[in-house]
């Protein structure tokens, strides 16, 4: 790949990684309407999977970008 595709891929990681980091904190206002965790079990267990996922993603898109970066900075 060119240095121009790996840097427009960058930016993308970038995004979604914003997208990802709203995803959350929606996740985080929906906990604070569940005040009674027996009573919403279901939802909170499908929450923190959820929330789970997505810190695997934002943290594979963060290692993907560490990584464009680095082989982009090398390669000048």
């Amino acid at each position: 790949m060119d240095k121009e595709t790996l840097q427009e891929w960058e930016a993308c990681f970038g995004f979604l990684q914003e997208i990802i980091g709203k995803k959350e904190t929606e996740i985080e206002m929906l906990d604070d309407l569940y005040l009674d965790p027996i009573e919403h079990a279901d939802d909170c267990a499908f929450y923190d999977t959820l929330r789970d996922q997505l810190g695997v993603a934002r943290e594979a898109l963060s290692r993907a970008s560490c990584t464009i970066r680095k082989y982009l900075k090398d390669s000048k």
